[in-house]
């Protein structure tokens, strides 16, 4: 083994396990550091945020490279981490291409724009609603938006615009 790489935002040895053993930490966002948390009190909250910034810390620092999978994240951890940027490269998230589900919407055409999970306060699905359907209003080719969630997720007025598609219940196969 000569590379290790920790896929979670931190997860590398303290100290380096294997001397030689080159690390690459990938950080996906930095949403821990960054947005509120919702646990179950406010005690618990403090202990997760503390914890995640000394790991988080650790790992940046501890790696010979850190991978993100855009420019905005990179940025992110640039900003938090500036004395490790030159450690940063984008590394596109890839995805082997996929047959078409059966489980789209009839009459669902090819090139929809896809949001993955509702509930995550993180993810601000009723800014991305707000915002593709006023994209919607001015430009009439914008794609339609399915999201693979629960619509009780957002707003009702949110929910219900047209091209707007849900998806919920999906098993691996769906």
């Amino acid at each position: 083994l000569d590379l290790y790489i920790a896929t979670a935002n931190s997860g590398l040895a303290w100290p380096r396990a294997q001397a030689g053993l080159r690390q690459v930490v990938l950080v996906h966002d930095l949403f821990q550091l960054t947005l509120p948390a919702a646990h179950a009190g406010a005690l618990r909250g403090w202990i997760y945020r503390q914890m995640d910034a000394r790991l988080i810390a650790h790992a940046v620092s501890a790696a010979d490279r850190i991978w993100t999978p855009s420019a905005s994240s990179a940025g992110e951890v640039a900003r938090h981490y500036p004395r490790q940027q030159h450690k940063l490269q984008v590394l596109p998230n890839a995805v082997a291409a996929l047959p078409t589900p059966s489980s789209l919407p009839p009459g669902l055409l090819p090139g929809y724009w896809l949001v993955v999970g509702s509930r995550e306060p993180r993810k601000n699905l009723p800014l991305l609603l707000q915002r593709w359907q006023a994209l919607r209003a001015q430009v009439a080719r914008t794609p339609a938006l399915v999201v693979v969630g629960d619509r009780a997720d957002v707003p009702a007025p949110l929910a219900s615009a047209e091209g707007l598609h849900w998806l919920g219940g999906l098993d691996d196969a769906g």
